[in-house]
């Protein structure tokens, strides 16, 4: 089992290949994708190719699972397609994984204002004293925080435009990432903005 109080920074979750002036791949260079956790939020477009995203975040969960404390690790998904995106979430049976689907209008509203609550909680809490949630769990022992990674699924379908905008507002102050909420939104250009 993981022992690590602190959330990895980068997950990788692919590979880049080189490719010679003929389109074929060069076998010397294969370089990884990596995928950044220690800013505000990771926005992927994948055009027509939204199907993909899924997978990519059940990836990283995994990943996630298997580098950091369970008990320390809280999962939330945002899937309007009640779930069905994110089979590996809803088989996990451990006791000590925190996850849960998020799947009408009013369960996003829900959920944004408990990430706000959190945000607040945190801020009395530690924020004051260390500069973000790795440098606090670093020396807090069994005293360590939960990271919250929120997976936003086929954004903006769900969000009403009140929504939108306060989540946003957690996103831009910095203060959700700081304080160990790491949001992953797959934004799908067939919705409207």
């Amino acid at each position: 089992a993981p022992s690590s109080s602190i959330a990895p920074s980068y997950f990788r979750y692919g590979t880049l290949n080189m490719l010679d002036p003929h389109g074929k791949v060069i076998d010397k260079f294969d370089i990884p994708l990596l995928l950044p956790t220690k800013v505000n939020a990771v926005m992927m477009n994948f055009g027509n190719d939204v199907e993909k995203v899924p997978n990519i975040f059940q990836n990283i969960i995994v990943r996630l699972l298997l580098s950091t404390r369970m008990d320390l690790v809280k999962v939330s998904v945002v899937d309007m397609d009640f779930g069905t995106s994110f089979p590996i979430v809803s088989s996990i049976n451990n006791p000590l994984f925190k996850s849960q689907m998020f799947y009408r209008q009013d369960d996003v509203t829900q959920l944004i204002a408990n990430l706000a609550r959190e945000i607040s909680e945190a801020n009395r809490n530690f924020s004051g004293r260390y500069p973000d949630i790795d440098a606090f769990n670093a020396s807090a022992g069994e005293m360590a925080q939960t990271y919250h990674f929120v997976f936003i699924d086929d954004f903006p379908n769900g969000f009403t435009p009140q929504s939108i905008e306060d989540l946003l507002r957690l996103i831009d102050n910095g203060n959700a990432a700081r304080v160990g909420i790491k949001i992953f939104i797959n934004y799908s250009t067939k919705n409207p903005t």
